[in-house]
């Protein structure tokens, strides 16, 4: 991290869990000390921006899940820019999906997730899908695995691609 080093960096850390939720980083130098305003004066932006998100346990990103077929899907192929964003304990995950269903009726498939979780119930995960004439459906974690489920009815059998977004938790 550059010019952030050990010690400026754990006086980060104390400051900013001394101040109130919302205060800005001027704020939180000033309440740390004037060594601590030079050092970070002393940093760039891309250092502090790093230090920040760090901190903050925020990362992003592009994956591709694999699609696992369960029922009445011919095949199902998610897009290689399906998008992640972590913070904190929570990932925010959108993508697309193509899926084409064998016959009408009920269908799913389960995705890998970006960064891995033991969910431990369907609720863990939650979420929803649809194409552009709102064909839809749900997404839920797959209890005691680190996958999503996405179920729907299919109403026609023609390869389809639909939007989807779904949250949980890292467990």
């Amino acid at each position: 991290m550059g010019n952030i080093t050990k010690s400026l960096w754990t006086n980060i850390k104390h400051a900013i869990h001394a101040v109130p939720i919302g205060t800005d980083l001027v704020a939180i130098a000033h309440a740390a000390g004037t060594d601590l305003v030079t050092q970070i004066n002393e940093c760039t932006v891309a250092e502090l921006a790093t230090a920040a998100a760090a901190l903050l346990n925020v990362t992003s990103g592009l994956y591709l899940p694999v699609a696992s077929v369960l029922v009445n899907l011919d095949g199902a192929t998610p897009n290689a820019s399906t998008r992640y964003s972590r913070v904190g304990n929570v990932v925010f995950v959108s993508g697309l999906i193509n899926l084409n269903p064998t016959a009408g009726g009920a269908a799913s498939v389960r995705l890998t997730v970006p960064i891995v979780s033991a969910f431990a119930a369907v609720t863990d995960a939650s979420g929803n899908f649809c194409d552009a004439i709102l064909d839809q459906g749900r997404i839920s974690a797959v209890a005691a695995t680190a996958l999503v489920i996405l179920e729907f009815t299919a109403v026609s059998v023609v390869d389809t691609t639909y939007g989807f977004n779904f949250s949980y938790s890292v467990i």
